[in-house]
């Protein structure tokens, strides 16, 4: 029989906890009034949604569904799942569109520190030492790839915050065979899902773990891996229905890309598709992305190649491209 352990859960010290989390709330605080500041002077009055929060050209595709169906006039899109409606909707409702989104960036700054310290729960699990807890404290404390967006009205920073508790839980579980907790990991991962469907592709790791954890014995793993998955088949199922019901499509996750952004010529979507098929991240805002290169002034020559020679056959080159 196949054996599968994960490491045994690393107790933390009470005081060197709260050392950790004083560090991480500092350094998270002085990010995010730096960032707040720096929004503040560069970013144009259109994308300026309160003292504290900001947005980009993603921003009103989350809000306007969600204050919507606060105002009572339903949920008015397929192309956002609706993740953020649980939070942003009562701070909406409660506090109205200024004060709600200035609430709405100071909760995502909190998600933020507790994810860092949950990390490095898990981390110190893992290397079964102080020293893998306190170089994650310190690594994802300083870095700014998560904290750059607390500020935003986006969804980054809280479904990084839930992938990572949804694995904090499902450890647990899988320690203690707590249905709770399992229940627990699936709600995170699901809740994900309607925040970034990409949180779907950790399902599989996920079964797996679970499976592992019961020795890879089918029958003792199948209750937990079903009641993990039950969040996700009882929210995307509500989801599919409301979909469907105003549609007729059956539409599980997001409306189709075209469908979302109609304004975008097919010019753009031909483009698009060639990029995602040579295997590059469709992101135009990127600046050496393929995307920035194919949609650049094309009165200059390209400052950069995002290609490699393997994206070419010998019917598309790089100087037909050019071309």
């Amino acid at each position: 029989m196949m054996r599968f352990s994960l490491p045994a859960e690393f107790p933390v010290k009470r005081s060197e906890l709260l050392t950790a989390l004083a560090l991480v709330v500092l350094v998270k605080v002085v990010m995010f009034v730096f960032f707040t500041i720096n929004y503040q002077q560069v970013m144009p009055l259109w994308y300026s949604y309160s003292p504290l929060a900001f947005g980009s050209g993603d921003t009103d595709g989350y809000l306007i569904p969600i204050e919507a169906w606060v105002n009572g006039e339903g949920y008015s899109t397929m192309c956002r799942m609706p993740g953020l409606l649980p939070i942003y909707g009562p701070m909406y409702a409660l506090l109205g569109p200024v004060d709600g989104r200035s609430a709405f960036a100071v909760f995502q700054l909190l998600a933020d520190v507790v994810q860092v310290i949950v990390l490095a729960h898990i981390v110190a699990r893992f290397t079964q030492s102080m020293r893998g807890f306190w170089i994650a404290v310190f690594l994802f404390s300083f870095s700014t790839f998560i904290s750059l967006r607390s500020n935003m009205m986006l969804s980054d920073t809280i479904s990084s915050a839930w992938m990572i508790f949804s694995l904090f839980f499902l450890m647990r579980a899988a320690d203690r065979r707590s249905q709770g907790y399992f229940l627990l990991a699936g709600i995170f991962l699901a809740w994900s899902v309607f925040l970034r469907p990409i949180g779907l592709v950790f399902y599989l790791p996920a079964g797996l773990l679970i499976w592992g954890s019961f020795h890879f014995r089918i029958a003792a793993s199948l209750r937990p891996v079903l009641i993990f998955a039950l969040p996700l088949v009882i929210s995307t199922g509500v989801w599919t229905a409301w979909n469907y019901s105003r549609s007729g499509r059956f539409i599980p996750l997001q409306a189709p890309f075209d469908e979302c952004f109609g304004y975008i010529t097919k010019e753009h979507h031909a483009f698009r598709g060639l990029i995602i098929h040579m295997g590059e991240v469709y992101m135009s805002w990127s600046r050496k992305s393929a995307a920035a290169w194919i949609f650049r002034d094309t009165g200059k020559e390209p400052e950069f190649n995002p290609f490699d020679e393997s994206d070419f056959t010998s019917i598309m080159t790089y100087d037909s491209l050019l071309q």
